[in-house]
């Protein structure tokens, strides 16, 4: 499909649809992290591995915000693991 859209636009419109949608994800993070007070937040889940095999997968975060910015850490107290 990407190839469709570059042979039929060419790659400078394709590139820059593409920069528009990036844009307009970023502004509406930006917007969803302002409204987040600040603080530590730990978040646990698990990501489903879609091959025939696959194992889920834990996930631990702790989302830090900050004055409407956010990082991500692994905390060191957590183990990522699959399991049967």
């Amino acid at each position: 499909m990407k190839a469709e859209i570059i042979r039929r636009f060419g790659l400078k419109t394709f590139l820059d649809g593409a920069g528009l949608i990036l844009d307009h994800a970023e502004a509406q993070v930006r917007r969803i992290l302002a409204t987040i007070p600040d603080g530590d937040y730990f978040f646990t889940d698990c990501a489903d591995e879609d091959a025939p095999e696959g194992l889920p997968i834990r996930i631990a975060l702790t989302p830090r915000i900050r004055g409407g910015r956010a990082s991500w850490t692994i905390p060191a107290r957590t183990r990522i693991w699959a399991r049967r």
